[in-house]
């Protein structure tokens, strides 16, 4: 017998982490649960759909994720009579006609003053009572500390899915002697978190250590030695990792950064700016040991070769903790 009907609003997950975080979600609900009945609303139909989840196609992006997930959503919970709605648009459902459940993986509410965030942040001010899902105790504490503490929380890790060897791996042009190669792996180098501004001081670093510099963008940038290589797909990322020299991640700010572990997971080796979102990270779950924090390029070590047999193999790392309704 069906105790719950749920509806999970991913409209917005198109790429990148928002998209891995859904499949994660997906394909946990097929291990795990196939009493519920789901419907995904997603811009994409995953690969592998557990029988008991119904998939609609819906795609929004800005102000219309907005409008959507905090009024549009009403209608489809009143068709399908739901009796929980889970939200991975930051935003959730404001009339509380069911149980509401928010993915929330949005650092820059905390920061942006812009239109869109004030509105993000007005509509998180009306969901209070209901139940928030971060990655960290630190987008916790900082969540409680700007909107109040008024929300039932829970802080749950959202796993490492592995990807098998894709059909069409992306080229890399031979690398000349000695050239070291690093992934940068984001989709928008201008959204201001990833830090894009890094890098134009740090030009004469990527010169003289003769580095090469990937970049998972259409985006071709102003800087030495760097192939924008366009949007590319999970499997090829994964590819990716296990063929460069190192991954390079220079956020200033993000609620987990996915690229982090899963890279660490195969073993490359992850150099990351030591910002207060990953030294929370390192506190509550500790950092694979071929990750390393940097706070200057002085303190890199950049050898031409690479022993990758440091991969992660703690469990908790790989397995999501997806109890969350």
């Amino acid at each position: 017998m069906v105790s719950k009907k749920i509806i999970i609003n991913a409209s917005a997950a198109k790429y990148g982490g928002a998209k891995t975080i859904i499949e994660s979600f997906i394909s946990w609900i097929g291990d795990y649960d196939d009493q519920t009945q789901f419907i995904l609303m997603a811009p994409q139909k995953p690969e592998a759909l557990p029988a008991n989840v119904h998939f609609v196609k819906k795609e929004t992006s800005g102000i219309s994720t907005l409008l959507f997930s905090c009024l549009g959503i009403f209608w489809f919970c009143l068709k399908y009579r739901v009796s929980h709605c889970i939200s991975f648009n930051n935003v959730n459902l404001l009339l509380p006609i069911c149980r509401r459940i928010t993915y929330f993986h949005q650092a820059k509410v905390f920061t942006e003053k812009s239109l869109r965030f004030k509105l993000i942040a007005l509509a998180i001010h009306l969901l209070k009572g209901s139940t928030i899902v971060v990655q960290s105790p630190l987008i916790q504490q900082r969540f409680a500390e700007q909107f109040s503490k008024y929300y039932k929380f829970l802080v749950k890790w959202p796993g490492i899915k592995p990807e098998v060897a894709p059909q069409l791996p992306v080229q890399i042009d031979s690398n000349e002697q000695n050239e070291f190669v690093v992934l940068w792996p984001v989709t928008d180098p201008n959204v201001s978190q990833k830090n894009l501004d890094w890098f134009y001081p740090h030009k004469g670093w990527l010169v003289a250590n003769r580095i090469k510099l990937l970049v998972t963008s259409e985006q071709k940038l102003d800087l030495p030695n760097t192939v924008a290589l366009g949007q590319i797909s999970r499997s090829q990322l994964f590819d990716l990792y296990q063929r460069v020299d190192a991954v390079l991640i220079v956020s200033i700010e993000e609620t987990l950064c996915l690229p982090i572990f899963e890279a660490a997971s195969l073993g490359v080796k992850v150099m990351v700016l030591n910002m207060p979102y990953i030294e929370a990270i390192k506190d509550w779950r500790g950092l694979p040991q071929n990750v390393q924090l940097f706070d200057n390029v002085k303190q890199l070590d950049l050898p031409p070769n690479l022993d990758k047999n440091t991969a992660t193999s703690k469990d908790d790392y790989f397995m999501p903790d997806w109890l969350i309704y």
